[in-house]
């Protein structure tokens, strides 16, 4: 019977609706935004591209705020890739590198397209990680800077979404 009732218990729960959500509610009213193609100023190639798709699918799974072309959009986001760094962090007993760190920086700016003005600004906004190039834990460069790209397109995404001082 205690099976039943908890059974029910949960159906109950799960069926009731709290309407509790984890999307935010983006400010000043902003319902779309387009995302310019990032300008990169690193001699990385290829590296505005990645950001740049990063940040969009960053925008659809959050759901926040819909991407559309430039025309529809309350919002404009414009930036550029400043900094691309690989750095060592830890050495062997050898000297030899064996954990690098990868940073990538940017400069950012919010345009409102409705009153031709800008929201919010960053000079210096940054995405990060490190990886180790031996043993257990060691990891592609490849696969380090896409992870310091979702780093960072993450952060972008939660600057723009949530609510920022006038």
């Amino acid at each position: 019977m205690k099976k039943v009732l908890v059974i029910l218990f949960i159906l109950l729960a799960a069926g009731s609706g709290c309407g509790y959500t984890l999307k935010t509610t983006p400010p000043h009213g902003l319902e779309t935004i387009h995302v310019e193609t990032f300008k990169n100023e690193t001699y990385e190639p290829g590296l505005e591209i990645d950001l740049t798709n990063g940040i969009l699918s960053r925008f659809l799974f959050d759901g926040s705020l819909r991407v559309t072309g430039e025309k529809e959009a309350d919002a404009v986001l414009r930036g550029r890739l400043t900094k691309f760094v690989r750095e060592p962090l830890r050495y062997t007993s050898t000297e030899e590198i064996e954990e690098y760190r990868l940073v990538l920086a940017v400069a950012l700016s919010l345009w409102d397209t409705r009153t031709q003005t800008v929201l919010w600004e960053e000079k210096n906004f940054v995405g990060d990680t490190s990886f180790f190039v031996s043993g257990p834990l060691a990891k592609s460069e490849e696969k380090a800077r896409q992870e310091a790209i979702s780093r960072l397109a993450r952060r972008i995404v939660d600057r723009t979404v949530e609510e920022w001082p006038e």
